[in-house]
């Protein structure tokens, strides 16, 4: 991996090539957080739909106690 400042010590071939590999590593990186952030909605909205359920039980058994 590259420090700042030592790219600008390499040939035009390898500073090409350094920068297409940190883009590829951007675009990597978004792509991972585009997908975890989808999983996590739809786990965020599942455990949303349980917990909704549960509450509701829960004041069914309350009403019927009272």
């Amino acid at each position: 991996m590259l420090n700042r400042g030592e790219s600008s010590c390499l040939p035009p071939s390898l500073k090409k090539r350094a920068e297409k590999d940190k883009e590829e590593k951007r675009k990597a990186l978004i792509k991972g957080y585009k997908e975890t952030a989808e999983f996590n909605l739809e786990y965020a909205e599942m455990c949303l739909e349980a917990d909704n359920a549960v509450l509701d039980f829960c004041e069914e058994k309350l009403s019927e106690s009272e």
